[in-house]
């Protein structure tokens, strides 16, 4: 008996440290709202991009930023973009792949709507995309705090001007965001056949964004400084050499209830960078 109740007391002391170190994560996170990086050659703060992993990791696949944040360069965007957590992301075609994506960001914590061309005045030529906009980012503009605003609304509403009715998937708003690390594995660092490789080297590693910069030229880079061609798995070595632990394993603290499937990434074309 005395051992079951040693054993409880364990227990839950782990637990309570767990959560208090998922706590203080999360807090760590909350003051960078206001500092944007560079990832995937797009301004976002840290907040955003462990949602946006975590969106990605459910998806199984990576997908293509056309414009992130603190972003006052793109007139057509009306200055929802100004601030953090806030991107758009390419649509190739639509349909139900679509839907899937609004229906996974908006689990991750965005208020996220799949735009047409058709939303937008012709003279605009706004590309089809999806918006995508945080709903625990302490730095939205004032554009995207109505955004929010208008997605908490009930009825919920669609974020444009004409505040019609939201017609993308219902979903319920989370409690909190689900925040994510990638992970990074030996075995699928080849070019060719794993397309997150070059998706990897780029945004680990900083060779450069994805925006013309193909797998050809990073394949020769990788020859040139460090002599591996990418035909092979990369080596033990030098894979421990380029990826330090802290990147390839997954922070089973920050939210242990995502699987830790590596993500795909899908080869599409970005569009311009486009009001939301």
């Amino acid at each position: 008996m005395r051992d079951r109740t040693r054993a409880a007391k364990k227990a839950a002391a782990a637990k309570k440290a767990a959560a208090a170190k998922k706590a203080a994560v999360a807090k760590k996170i909350s003051h960078t709202d206001d500092n944007p990086i560079t990832f995937r050659g797009r301004k976002l703060n840290v907040k955003t991009i462990l949602m946006l992993q975590s969106a990605e990791r459910r998806l199984g696949e990576r997908l293509v930023i056309t414009q992130g944040s603190f972003n006052s360069t793109v007139q057509a965007s009306a200055g929802t973009h100004d601030g953090g957590g806030v991107f758009d992301v390419s649509v190739r075609a639509g349909g139900a792949r679509t839907q899937r994506k609004v229906r996974v960001l908006r689990r991750a914590g965005f208020a996220a709507w799949h735009r047409l061309p058709t939303d937008f005045k012709p003279e605009l030529r706004v590309p089809e995309h999806i918006h995508a906009v945080s709903l625990f980012d302490h730095d939205l503009s004032t554009g995207a705090g109505s955004q929010k605003r208008d997605y908490l609304a009930e009825p919920r509403l669609n974020g444009l001007l004409n505040r019609a009715h939201d017609n993308g998937p219902k979903v319920p708003v989370p409690a909190n965001p689900t925040l994510v690390k990638q992970t990074v594995r030996r075995r699928e660092i080849l070019f060719m056949q794993t397309n997150d490789s070059v998706g990897y080297l780029q945004d680990v590693l900083g060779l450069t964004p994805d925006k013309f910069f193909g797998p050809a030229e990073t394949q020769r880079f990788m020859k040139e400084q460090f002599g591996w061609n990418g035909r092979k798995p990369m080596s033990e070595g030098l894979f421990r050499r380029l990826f330090p632990v802290s990147v390839f394993e997954l922070d089973a603290t920050i939210d242990p209830g995502v699987a830790a499937a590596v993500p795909r990434q899908r080869t599409t074309t970005a569009g311009q960078p486009t009001r939301v």
